[in-house]
């Protein structure tokens, strides 16, 4: 009689399989980790881009109710009193983005917006974080701390208060004539660098009589769907200098008072404007700055504007549109985008 063997298989995998499985899933996921980067990358610049048309129709409802668009840079409410620097254009907005409560608290005489004189609104600005003013894809902190000092302290202010810091910036125009970018078509100041007024969001209408400005969108000569009214600032600048390289915040919000101050809009020599700049580089450019930022200060007015979305960044155009601007633009286009009234209207932009 002929003997039969009885083979019973196991189950389960050998240490091949399994490998060759464990393989396979690495695979996928590497495949598949960068499509789930870009789609959340886009749904930030989606959230990016609604903000900035919020921020656009703001400037209309605003225009619409007074009759004019929101001042850009303004000179010291009281000339004769020293650290009287007045409200940024952000905060001017600010009943038109659903942030009445906040802005029916201000006070807006007699009052330091950049908060080294008497400061009456430092509890509202303390800690306040208004969202549509922060871009998602940013990498830079959208709060500072700043330092009370002077009157302010007699007011019962903590030594320090948490200020905003935000993405965008208001646009003044440029300084450089596009058939000849090495000529400056608006005045050339001191060291914290050249300033403009043919922008949708000037420093100040007036150089010799720096008075509030009132620009309508009828001023806008090139027309409100050519002309930009508001841009990103919302990623870090590599400085390259003394042979060192290093990641460098030049927003034009980031210095005292952050988003709720305008600076010192004197339209001289001295004049700063925060919460502003004049285009004058390319977007998203890293070129040679210095320690302190160069003309890339944020005293200088002129920042660069700069992203995180890859390839280029986001601006609000004077018409309440959102249009995404290549980092590649020509130059020249750019800085036309930037005039209101320079007649170099852009086909087809």
């Amino acid at each position: 009689m002929k003997k039969t063997q009885d083979f019973t298989r196991t189950t389960g995998f050998t240490l091949v399989e399994l490998l060759v499985v464990i393989a396979i899933i690495g695979i996928l996921v590497g495949l598949l980790l960068p499509a789930v980067q870009a789609a959340r990358e886009a749904a930030r610049r989606m959230k990016c881009s609604s903000h900035l048309k919020q921020i656009g129709l703001a400037i209309h409802n605003y225009h619409d109710t007074f009759g004019r668009l929101p001042p850009g840079g303004m000179p010291e409410g009281d000339p004769s009193i020293t650290n009287q620097a007045q409200a940024s254009w952000l905060v001017r907005i600010l009943p038109f983005i659903e942030q009445s409560a906040i802005y029916d608290q201000a006070t807006f005489v007699g009052t330091d917006w950049v908060g080294t004189g008497t400061d009456r609104n430092w509890k509202i600005k303390d800690g306040t974080v208004i969202d549509i003013y922060d871009c998602p894809s940013s990498d830079l902190p959208n709060v500072q701390t700043d330092s009370t000092s002077g009157g302010t302290r007699g007011l019962g202010a903590p030594t320090s208060i948490t200020v905003q810091v935000p993405s965008y910036v208001g646009i003044a125009g440029t300084s450089q004539d596009p058939s000849n970018i090495a000529t400056r078509v608006s005045p050339s100041v001191n060291g914290v660098g050249h300033q403009s007024f043919n922008g949708v969001m000037p420093i100040s209408s007036n150089l010799a009589n720096p008075t509030t400005p009132v620009l309508k969108f009828r001023d806008i000569l090139d027309g409100t769907s050519n002309t930009f009214c508001v841009g990103e600032q919302s990623s870090s600048l590599r400085e390259h200098s003394t042979g060192a390289s290093r990641l460098r915040d030049c927003r034009s919000g980031s210095r005292r008072g952050g988003m709720w101050s305008s600076g010192n809009a004197r339209g001289n020599a001295n004049s700063q404007a925060y919460n502003l700049t004049t285009i004058m580089r390319p977007v998203n450019s890293n070129i040679y700055v210095n320690n302190s930022c160069s003309e890339f200060h944020g005293l200088a007015k002129n920042t660069t504007l700069r992203s995180n979305h890859p390839g280029g960044a986001q601006f609000a155009v004077a018409d309440g549109a959102v249009r995404f601007v290549s980092e590649t633009i020509d130059y020249v286009d750019l800085i036309k985008l930037a005039d209101r009234r320079d007649g170099l209207v852009l086909s087809g932009f």
